[in-house]
């Protein structure tokens, strides 16, 4: 984190809880209100996918009061969304460079999908399927499925995508800022003509 700090020109700016966070971003106009959803039932998920194309932060409903109380509005209610009809409402309007497999009891990965106004779905079946079949060739399916492994992984492959086991990752969106202004080492090149096979002492590229 210290390095993607310095490249960003990052300065520390003291401690902040996550609602005075909130605050900070509502003042400079990054955040326009808030989405509602419940611990109840699936509806994390298209809250988060709501969240994204709204510039909106997650508030779980007993929360409501401290949120309207601190002036935040109330852009979309998703307390009793499917996650089916957030796709059919919202699939439009997304970023389909990102997919996340996210349980919608978990919270990892919500900046990320916010960010990214990134579909966030759980479950194998139909929709999971043209969801992946939007997705641009090589995007990343972010988290981690439900079912077995071999069920969940064959998907993302059959439509050129990647997945990887990320559903207990945090702070991607940060880690990642400045990526494309990242230098990295190339690999060095072995000309397999140069290779002799009968020797077995290691293979040193050129």
């Amino acid at each position: 984190m210290k390095n993607t700090r310095r490249a960003l020109g990052i300065r520390p700016d003291g401690y902040k809880d996550v609602w005075q966070l909130v605050s900070l971003l509502k003042k400079k106009g990054l955040i326009k209100g808030y989405v509602l959803y419940s611990q109840e039932n699936e509806s994390l998920n298209p809250a988060t996918v709501h969240a994204g194309i709204r510039d909106a932060v997650l508030i779980e409903e007993s929360l409501r009061n401290r949120a309207d109380g601190m002036g935040l509005q109330m852009l979309y209610d998703a307390r009793n969304e499917s996650q089916q009809a957030c796709w059919q409402e919202t699939g439009e309007k997304l970023n389909h460079r990102l997919v996340l497999a996210m349980k919608p009891q978990l919270a990892f990965n919500r900046d990320l999908a916010i960010a990214h106004r990134a579909m966030v779905y759980y479950g194998v079946d139909s929709v999971y399927r043209e969801i992946l079949s939007r997705a641009e060739p090589l995007t990343p399916v972010v988290g981690w499925n439900a079912g077995p492994e071999s069920d969940h992984v064959a998907p993302p492959s059959e439509y050129a995508l990647f997945n990887t086991a990320s559903d207990y990752c945090s702070n991607l969106t940060f880690l990642s800022a400045g990526a494309r202004e990242a230098r990295l080492d190339k690999a060095r090149r072995i000309d397999p003509r140069n290779i002799d096979f009968a020797r077995r002492e290691a293979i040193t590229p050129s």
